[in-house]
């Protein structure tokens, strides 16, 4: 189920097979590839065949839903997950942000909002996994940097100049500038700026903060409501 950027995949998991179909024809609608699941352990095993990038839509029972969420997590997924809910009432929606889900929805709900809430999760997935590939590479260069180097960085980043790196290190101002002009050949930057944004990048963990919702004009009819 891997995919590249431009067609990111949304898999659908759980509830009604009939939901599913649904589901899944508004996603192929706007291209996006989709698939679908019976149970959460059908979808699981097949990520492990074949990782995936996009999101996931999770259908569940109310009130214990969550137990299914829970199943996912417990499995290792690594894409945003929507819920999906006949009911749900305020504590079962917040547990279920706590735990990690990235929306929850009531359903009946139109074609259009959940469209807004999947285009969110796919962007939000794909930053991610970018984000990932940028801190993994800062790290890797870091890891190049010698432990006098590092402390040179550090002090540098942290606003220091050159005549205060040496005063609180105790080395003389031409050495910090020597270790200086190592960091930066090491670390692959022209400028002040560039560094101090691979540091930053080398210092965030995976989780970022979700993006503004985007807007959508296509106009769907209501899914899940009652038959």
């Amino acid at each position: 189920m891997q995919t590249d950027g431009s067609h990111p995949s949304v898999s659908v998991v759980g509830g009604q097979e009939d939901t599913r179909q649904a589901l899944c024809r508004l996603g192929d609608s706007v291209g996006y590839r989709t698939f679908s699941f019976g149970t959460p352990a059908e979808f699981l095993d097949a990520c492990r065949s074949a990782p995936m990038e996009g999101c996931a839509l999770l259908d569940v029972p109310a009130p214990s839903g969550l137990a299914e969420f829970q199943r996912l997590l417990d499995g290792g997924v690594d894409v945003p997950v929507i819920i999906l809910a006949d009911s749900a009432d305020v504590p079962m929606v917040l547990r279920a942000i706590k735990m990690g889900a990235y929306d929850f929805i009531e359903k009946p709900v139109s074609g259009s909002e959940l469209l807004e809430k999947i285009r969110s999760a796919v962007h939000h997935d794909a930053r991610v996994r970018r984000l990932g590939v940028m801190r993994e590479e800062a790290r890797r260069r870091m890891s190049r940097l010698t432990g006098r180097e590092t402390e040179v960085m550090n002090l540098v980043v942290g606003g220091h100049s050159n005549k205060g790196v040496a005063q609180e290190l105790g080395i003389s101002q031409k050495t910090v500038e020597q270790h200086r002009a190592q960091v930066m050949r090491k670390m692959r930057v022209r400028s002040l700026a560039e560094l101090v944004r691979l540091v930053l990048v080398a210092d965030l963990e995976t989780e970022i903060p979700p993006p503004r919702r985007l807007d959508t004009e296509e106009e769907e009819g209501q899914i899940g409501g009652a038959s």
